[in-house]
């Protein structure tokens, strides 16, 4: 499909394969992740903001927060329409929404992630005005799926610390930190009785300190209520990542 309205969206057609799906036969957190981030790039690059264009203008995108409500995990060659549209700025951030609709038009998955702009060496973050993209985006406001864009998650004191992580080489990306998709994998691991007895329902996100090739990671858990978990990472720099995963009982 491509670009529609005017430039204001952009929306593709996807089947899941095989490699999407987890032991129940749908799709995983991590590549609803993946197709949010390719369709994102697919609409940049067709107003002509391609990755290799912001490069050589001396900036990058990177992710810093993700929220998504799954209401039904599409299964195993099912046909899916993704959508994807910018909806405002918010500060230094670029709110982006997404969703997954069945071949009837209903809604399987809705996400909202912030974007920055960062210079392509040290990441230091740099203002939407700073850059001419953030000048005429066409933004979306009216269009507001259920996530804020801003993200914020207290982790207990009292946390269980579950494991040691170390980023490996098929982790990393070519932002040459742990890929954004990964996190999903890494959290993944640690929801007890995930694709036995529950299966994840919304997922929050916040990517807080990057982590690099060889890097250790502590992964800890705190079930703050019943079917509600915060799993969280941190490294020698201090803070890593935080989520907050609510579950549901498996319906297959």
């Amino acid at each position: 499909m491509g670009i529609e309205n005017q430039g204001r969206q952009y929306s593709d057609f996807i089947e899941i394969r095989a490699f999407d799906c987890d032991m129940t036969k749908r799709i995983a957190v991590s590549p609803i992740l993946k197709y949010m981030e390719e369709i994102a790039d697919k609409h940049c690059s067709e107003l002509g903001y391609s990755y290799d264009v912001l490069l050589n203008d001396g900036v990058v995108f990177l992710l810093t927060s993700v929220q998504i409500k799954i209401h039904r995990a599409p299964d195993l060659r099912e046909k899916v329409k993704v959508t994807t549209w910018q909806r405002c700025i918010k500060g230094v951030q670029f709110i982006r929404d997404t969703e997954f609709l069945d071949e009837q038009g209903n809604i399987l998955i809705e996400a909202t992630c912030g974007w920055i702009l960062a210079d392509p060496v040290n990441h230091k973050i740099k203002r939407p005005t700073d850059y001419k993209m953030g000048q005429v985006v066409n933004s979306q406001p009216e269009r507001e799926l259920f996530g804020s864009g801003r993200v914020k998650i207290s982790v207990s004191e009292e946390k269980e610390k579950v494991a040691n992580r170390t980023v490996v080489f098929s982790d990393v990306d070519y932002n040459n930190h742990l890929n954004n998709t990964r996190y999903a994998d890494i959290i993944s691991d640690f929801i007890p009785n995930l694709g036995k007895d529950v299966e994840i329902s919304e997922i929050d996100l916040v990517f807080a300190g990057e982590a690099y090739l060889g890097e250790d990671i502590e992964i800890f858990r705190t079930e703050i209520e019943e079917n509600i978990y915060v799993i969280n990472g941190t490294h020698s720099r201090g803070r890593c990542f935080e989520s907050r995963v609510k579950v549901k009982n498996l319906e297959l």
